[in-house]
Formats: structure tokens, C-alpha cells, sequence
């Protein structure tokens, strides 16, 4: 992957962008175009379903399968 060590994340791997484009790519389909955001979940950051920054490691990848943001 792209990302350098320096610039991920702990969680480097684990966010819900990378598990959503594996399954997507698994069943078949072909994300280059397509849009993704990412939110916050429960009480995390401004609250459930609030708009939050994709990190570094998630950007890298989406913007290599042509995947808006």
C-alpha cells in the first residue's frame, strides 16, 4: 500500500471504508466512480452519523480505485 508507516494510523486496516470496498469488490462490483464518506458511530466524535474525515491509509486506497469522496 502507498500509505507510508509514518503517516497511518493505529487502526491502519481496520476502518469500515477498506471492509465496505472488500466486500463491494467481492461481489462484483467495480467502485471507480462511485462515492464514499465516512461518520461517526455512537458517541464518537460529534456524534452518530456526523460527517468525519477518511484517514490517510483509507484516502490513499479510495483515490487508487477512483472512488469519490
Amino acid at each position: 500500500m502507498g500509505t507510508s508507516a509514518s503517516a497511518r494510523k493505529p487502526w491502519h486496516g481496520g476502518c469500515a471504508e477498506i471492509v465496505c470496498l472488500d466486500k463491494a469488490m467481492n461481489a462484483g462490483v467495480d467502485p471507480s466512480g462511485g462515492t464514499m464518506r465516512a461518520v461517526n458511530i455512537g458517541i464518537s466524535g460529534n456524534g452518530h452519523n456526523t460527517v468525519k474525515e477518511i484517514c490517510t491509509s483509507c484516502n490513499d486506497i479510495l483515490n487508487f480505485f477512483g472512488v469519490n469522496k
